[in-house]
């Protein structure tokens, strides 16, 4: 869930340890996870080089809920309009 003035594709989902990634579309990314494994919402590194964001991790089940939250951290936003889309 995209809490943030900022567009989903700032955002993606990458399962932990092994860093599968996937992008938002529609609000909803698809990863394949295998139980015991973790998923973190983080920035966009390709599109997004300078801006970073790490979201709390959550376990890996059939559906789960990430939520990018930028309320708490008003130099995320500023980060984000200034490093602009690469």
């Amino acid at each position: 869930m995209n809490q943030c003035k900022l567009p989903d594709n700032v955002f993606i989902a990458r399962v932990l340890p092994d860093g599968v990634k996937a992008n938002f579309s529609g609000g909803v990314a698809r990863v394949r996870a295998v139980p015991g494994q973790r998923i973190r919402l983080v920035a966009n590194d390709v599109a997004y080089k300078d801006f970073g964001f790490e979201g709390q991790e959550v376990k890996a089940a059939p559906k789960v809920t990430l939520t990018a939250n930028c309320d708490s951290n008003a130099s995320v936003l500023e980060s984000i309009k200034g490093a602009g889309k690469r």
